[in-house]
């Protein structure tokens, strides 16, 4: 499945506050950015997740917390697992995103089928913390 990472432009800069505004530099180290992955027309779910690289071309080299922030087709729920790393800090900059629906009316969650198109043309978005 391809997917292509990009930084949102929109909230390129954002800061680590209360209210998430937009200013023009950041002055300490901590980053704050809106990442959206963006899948292809051919996109095909695999069991187990699909891998997405959250280092914002390089700008976050440790990941302090990655959101799903947003971009989710309706029905679906998502969950985001870092790769596991051996420090404090999750300084994986790729980890594994997991889609699940529910199964019937009133059914468990399960996740989707391999080869499941539901995020064809999909973009999700990621607000992720780092520095």
């Amino acid at each position: 499945m391809a997917n292509t990472t990009t930084v949102n432009t929109d909230y390129e800069n954002l800061t680590v506050g209360k209210n998430l505004t937009p200013q023009s530099a950041l002055t300490s180290k901590l980053r704050t950015a809106i990442l959206c992955v963006a899948f292809d027309a051919c996109a095909c779910y695999m069991c187990g997740g699909l891998t997405v690289d959250l280092s914002a071309d390089g700008r976050i080299s440790t990941i302090i917390t990655a959101v799903v922030a947003g971009g989710v087709p309706d029905g679906l729920v998502t969950k985001y697992e870092p790769e596991s790393c051996a420090c404090i800090l999750n300084c994986a900059l790729t980890g594994t995103l997991k889609v699940f629906q529910q199964n019937g009316c009133a059914g468990p969650l399960v996740e989707l089928c391999n080869c499941d198109a539901d995020l064809d043309c999909q973009t999700i978005k990621f607000q992720v913390t780092g520095f």
